[in-house]
């Protein structure tokens, strides 16, 4: 049999060749396709492990928040939250085996800016008329938006004119309610004048100590000190009580506590206030003359002189003005700070105190079809069901300006947006017709104490492989993809705006300290928990399994909802912004639709995932290669069977078993396989060191025996049928 076998061999050479050139190429396939898949997922691993851990690895939520189901997370979850986790559950959590940090964030609500003061210009006022206008603009990325507007008009009395019953009564007849004398401005100081209160900022509360920890915080700090370590506050050291009124005879007071504030340098979005101070050349008419040649129509007919035109800073991008006292002089060229000499009237306090508006709210997604050629899965907003809800803070700047002056004039303060965000007011006890509230029996004074820069702290979550939905330092990105007819567009970064209903929110302005927001809003203030887990966290399964542990050991003992973050990478989304119809949910104005954005939200576990996917892919790619091989070999050992099928036909007449000749062809088809294997092997290894790849190294090993096996498979099946 052995002299049979070495002459088939000789004799039928040029298909020996084409069989054995098939297990070369068997050899190679198998090699070659493993170590391209192979170099792919390890790159791939390696990625997925330099960005396996982000910042944090768990987000504990308040328990009436379903998370379990979750598989992708809106950009914009966390800041929707209005508390909902007590401080002894954080106190808890940190006390747990597993958790390293535990970091909470408390979005406390939306307060008022303070108003203040600001001087235009270094000289004394004209006697006069004179029209004064703000104009709150927010640019959105898309377009500019008049957010606040407002007509304040004064006289300014000469020293010689006495402000009479008659002068009183003119300004009655004329209707200008709104117009004051001198003491609006400064006397002998130049045109100082008060600032009108604009709009909102979000107040969040951290553990200072933990924020550190978790983004270096105290490496952000670009003026003043960190906040003070977790302890009770502090009553206000100039007011402590501060009286406010009671039944005749009897004074009443309210503790005051100062607030530790800790503000953003660089608030998101480009939002200005501009001033136009115009004085009316009218300087031998006073208000009874102006009203027996016409009123109001023959003022505004009148020659008018431009006193000042231009931005003028306030609260949102000056902390300073969170200080009392305090006011901006222009000097032509730039602003100073500088203690205020302001001698207008009014009932507001001598110091800025916190008023706050409402509570954070969430928004609420559709599910949508994506425009043509646009990525999947998509949502549409669903506007607020009472639109009048973005307008919170304009009737509360409303009631307290008219309150701390009769300056107010027309105003035009309805938000040019839609509202998102049903808003929850935060109801307190007023005093003196709004001037105070107070919350939880005592009233808040601001005390700024630093100033951080929110991008060098935004770095610590802007991985765009594992970024994370963090909005206490950045706003979210958003991009205008389409119109709202589904067409695209140029691709334009979406901003926030001043709307705390938008569907754009700015992150905090300014930060506090747990011992605050329990005592503004109570134990529950905490919104959610960042916590990172101890140890070492590998980016595989035993990874996976032991954040797993450490987020069911937290949801046991506290009962709250836990988010594991991990491995977890963009999903960009596209939402629908839609606009809304006078009429429609109490809608003032129609607002056209912004179209189709693309939001940056996040796939939960997506590494895990793909990690798991890749192995099981590799193992079934592997199992396709070796399927194809097999059948290839039986294609091309058949040839070889039909070739020898005389020879073993007489063989057998001449006294050959049956076992003999499948015996026979086995062990051409083994010799075959060995040497086709052999230079296939060598051959594969050379190409792959030659692109660069990874060889596998174990499949190397066990390729010989890998093609000897296909070729033992191959030869029997091939024997059971034609010997």
């Amino acid at each position: 049999m052995r002299h049979f076998i070495f002459f088939a061999l000789r004799r039928q050479r040029g298909r020996n060749i084409a069989a054995s050139s098939g297990f070369l190429l068997a050899t190679c396939a198998l090699i070659l396709l493993s170590a391209t898949t192979q170099t792919t997922v390890l790159q791939a691993n390696q990625i997925i492990s330099q960005n396996w851990r982000s910042t944090y690895d768990l987000v504990v939520l308040p328990s009436q928040e379903p998370v379990s189901a979750m598989k992708t997370v809106p950009a914009d979850l966390f800041e929707g939250y209005d508390g909902g986790i007590s401080i002894q559950q954080y106190e808890q959590i940190k006390k747990l085996p597993g958790v390293a940090v535990a970091a909470p964030i408390a979005y406390i609500g939306y307060a008022l800016l303070p108003g203040s003061s600001v001087q235009l210009g270094p000289v004394p006022p004209t006697p006069g008329f004179y029209d004064l206008t703000w104009t709150l603009t927010a640019f959105n990325g898309k377009q500019h938006l008049i957010e606040y507007q407002s007509l304040l008009r004064s006289y300014v009395q000469p020293s010689s004119e006495s402000l009479d019953s008659k002068t009183l009564d003119a300004f009655n007849t004329l209707g200008i309610e709104n117009i004051q004398a001198a003491n609006f401005f400064g006397k002998n100081e130049g045109y100082e004048i008060s600032l009108p209160v604009v709009g909102t900022f979000l107040l969040a509360a951290i553990d200072p100590a933990a924020e550190d920890q978790l983004v270096h915080l105290n490496s952000g700090i670009v003026s003043g000190t960190m906040l003070p370590e977790q302890q009770p506050l502090q009553l206000d050291t100039q007011d402590p009580q501060l009286a406010v009124g009671g039944s005749p005879g009897q004074n009443h007071s309210i503790p005051n506590y100062d607030i530790p504030l800790l503000f953003n340098a660089q608030p998101s979005g480009n939002i200005t206030l501009h001033a136009t101070l115009i004085r009316v050349k009218s300087d031998t008419l006073n208000p009874q003359q102006i009203l027996a040649r016409g009123g109001l129509s023959y003022l505004e007919h009148l020659p008018r002189q431009t006193v000042f035109a231009g931005n003028v800073p306030f609260a949102l991008n000056t902390p300073q003005f969170f200080s009392p006292g305090l006011t901006l002089a222009q000097d032509g060229h730039t602003w100073q700070l500088q203690q205020s000499k302001f001698t207008g009237s009014g009932t507001m306090p001598e110091q800025p105190v916190l008023t706050f508006v409402s509570a954070p709210s969430g928004l609420t997604y559709r599910p949508a079809t994506p425009p043509n050629g646009g990525i999947a899965p998509a949502y549409t907003l669903v506007p607020a069901a009472n639109q009048n809800t973005s307008n919170i803070a304009t009737q509360t700047n409303m009631n307290l300006q008219n309150t701390e002056s009769n300056l107010q004039g027309n105003m035009a303060t309805a938000s040019p947006e839609v509202a998102f965000r049903t808003l929850t007011p935060l109801q307190g006890q007023s005093y003196y017709s709004g001037a105070y509230t107070a919350y939880n029996g005592a009233i808040y004074t601001p005390q700024t104490i630093g100033v951080f820069n929110d991008q060098r702290l935004a770095a610590e979550f802007t991985n765009p492989l594992n970024w994370l939905p963090e909005n206490t330092y950045a706003a979210p990105p958003v991009v205008l993809r389409y119109d709202a007819h589904g067409h695209a567009v140029t691709p334009t970064n979406l901003l926030p705006t001043t709307n705390p209903a938008g569907f754009t929110l700015q992150p905090p302005l300014a930060l506090t300290t747990l011992a605050a927001a329990e005592r503004i809003r109570g134990v529950h203030c905490i919104s959610v928990i960042r916590v990172r887990v101890a140890g070492n966290v590998s980016p595989d399964e035993v990874g996976w399994l032991h954040v797993t542990h450490v987020a069911q050991l937290i949801h046991q003992q506290t009962g709250l909802q836990v988010l594991i973050t991990p491995g977890s990478s963009p999903k960009p989304t596209l939402v629908y912004i839609p606009g809304i119809r006078q009429g429609e949910d109490g809608a003032t104005q129609s607002i056209a639709p912004l179209g189709w954005a693309e939001e940056r939200w996040i796939a939960i576990g997506a590494g895990i995932i793909y990690l798991q996917q890749s192995g099981e892919t590799r193992s079934l790619l592997l199992g396709a290669i070796l399927l194809v091989c097999l059948g290839y070999l039986i294609v091309t050992l058949s040839a070889l069977v039909s070739a020898q099928r005389r020879e073993l036909a007489v063989l057998s007449a001449l006294g050959w078993e049956p076992w003999q000749a499948a015996a026979s062809f086995l062990s051409q088809a083994f010799l075959l396989a060995l040497g086709g294997g052999i230079v296939g092997l060598a051959l594969a290894l050379l190409i792959v060191f030659l692109i660069g790849a990874s060889p596998p190294w174990l499949l190397v090993a066990w390729t010989i025996p890998i093609v000897l096996g296909l070729a033992i498979l191959a030869a029997l099946y091939l024997s059971l049928i034609h010997i």
